[in-house]
């Protein structure tokens, strides 16, 4: 749920409700004067708008909430039936939560010190737990009751299953690193890195009783990565000589928060056979991973077959082997948004749909049927070899958007009506995207605003995009 831009969109946020019992922290707090004379309650919930059983809150849940960039009180709540309530001035408030940091594991801001880009540092040592955040602004009114309802999204990947099967008895070390990730979470949710060079996370696996497989005992929570995830697998032998093959991801199999990754790969003769599989939440949907690693040349192909030995369809290799097509041009009935020419002599390119659908119908409005109802509508599109069409990410809808006129400049002398629209503000139109996080939102042409699915009821268009290597 987009709350925080929901909150923006709507300004403020008044309803008259029941009071919550305060846990027994104690507030810490500089609201309290001769002003006061409206209430602010603050209360956190998981997945609002989700029919999915996986709605565990993490706790503890730091709160903190500032007003013109300066904290104004902070709490800590420890339970379900915990909220922040206090007196405060009417005004513009920011409020930002971080649940599942307990104080043993992470250096937390401070309430003298906590800014929205304070770092939640994982202290040396210590291992991720099931982070999520939630941020809002709003606005409190003189004597008003004010109940805010933050809804917690999760800002962590889980590492669940890991198993390296068949590995000989020789070799004495298996483990398996997952680059480049982010290195810290911030206050207002988003991430950062301690320095430009590339962040890892490597796991160490444990032979089991036979001798032949590895296995990673408990899962294991990581930040997603912050860029294009490579997965390398290291083998020890026992000369202590290391083997290791990497595999990076297509961009449809990116280590995101909110998703559950399993790993499981089979070593033969001379090739080590990978698969893995990505699933979350809802809105998170599943993804599959499948390469084989050939020891004898270091390189990796895809695998034909699933983890369970058995074939399956294979999965486009998001490669052409054509000549790439201009940026601003149309190629097999799609925008080529995008041209880039590789060190390998290879071009990535991104296409966008030269067709638009809208009025798409939701019932029941939950991220899992939006997500089944757009990709249904996504898989009707004319298809390209290489890819499967897809929503696009904030930055692509963006740029889509702000190059509005060349765009329509090019569609048009192709006779293609489906303009891209919507930006002024009679017109409004808003196109779907997906979040880091995996979930759909929607962003208004017009203001570049963007907006929880479920608070909006017209003027949606669903453009695909598809991101494919041409080797010509």
């Amino acid at each position: 749920m987009n709350t925080s831009n929901l909150l923006k969109a709507t300004s403020c946020l008044l309803m008259t409700t029941v009071f919550n019992a305060c846990s027994n922290d104690a507030i810490t707090t500089d609201l309290e004067d001769s002003t006061s004379n409206s209430m602010l309650i603050v209360k956190a919930a998981r997945n609002l708008e989700s029919s999915e059983v996986d709605n565990k809150i993490s706790y503890p849940i730091n709160v903190y909430v500032m007003k013109s960039t300066k904290c104004v009180a902070n709490q800590v709540l420890n339970d379900k039936d915990a909220s922040l309530q206090f007196s405060v001035p009417s005004g513009n408030y920011q409020v930002y939560a971080i649940a599942g940091a307990s104080d043993t594991k992470y250096e937390l801001p401070t309430f003298s010190t906590a800014t929205s880009t304070s770092i939640v540092k994982l202290k040396d040592g210590m291992s991720h737990d099931d982070l999520m955040a939630a941020n809002a602004d709003l606005c409190v009114a003189d004597q008003e009751v004010n109940t805010l309802t933050l809804g917690l999204k999760r800002k962590v990947l889980l590492l669940q299953n890991v198993t390296m099967s068949n590995i000989p008895t020789n070799i004495k070390g298996v483990s398996i690193t997952l680059m480049p990730i982010y290195s810290n979470l911030l206050l207002n949710g988003n991430y950062t890195k301690d320095t430009e060079d590339a962040q890892s996370s490597t796991i160490n696996l444990v032979q089991q009783e036979d001798k032949q497989n590895w296995k990673l005992v408990d899962g294991k929570y990581l930040l997603p990565a912050s860029g294009k995830a490579t997965i390398k697998i290291s083998l020890t032998n026992e000369d202590n000589s290391v083997t290791s093959f990497s595999y990076q991801t297509k961009d449809s199999e990116s280590f995101d928060a909110n998703y559950k990754i399993n790993i499981t790969g089979t070593y033969k003769n001379k090739e080590i056979s990978i698969q893995g599989t990505i699933t979350g939440p809802t809105w998170g949907g599943e993804k599959n991973i499948a390469f084989v690693l050939d020891e004898s040349t270091g390189t990796t192909t895809e695998s034909d077959n699933n983890e369970n030995g058995e074939n399956e369809p294979s999965t486009p290799n998001n490669t052409i082997d054509d000549v790439a097509p201009q940026e601003n041009t149309i190629y097999k009935g799609a925008y080529v948004v995008s041209s880039s020419k590789e060190s390998n002599g290879n071009t990535t390119v991104t296409l966008m749909s030269t067709t638009s659908s809208r009025a798409l119908k939701f019932n029941p409005l939950t991220q899992e049927n939006i997500k089944n109802v757009i990709e249904k509508k996504l898989k009707e599109l004319p298809s390209i070899d290489g890819g499967s069409w897809r929503l696009p990410s904030l930055d692509e809808i963006k740029k889509a958007i702000a190059d509005r006129d060349k765009i329509n400049a090019v569609l048009e002398a192709n006779g293609v009506q489906t303009l891209v629209t919507g930006t002024t503000s009679t017109s409004a139109v808003k196109y779907y995207y997906l979040e880091e996080d995996g979930m759909i939102s929607v962003l208004s042409a017009y203001n570049l605003t963007s907006y929880d699915v479920a608070s909006e009821k017209t003027a949606l268009h669903l453009r695909g995009f598809i991101t494919v290597t041409f080797t010509k």
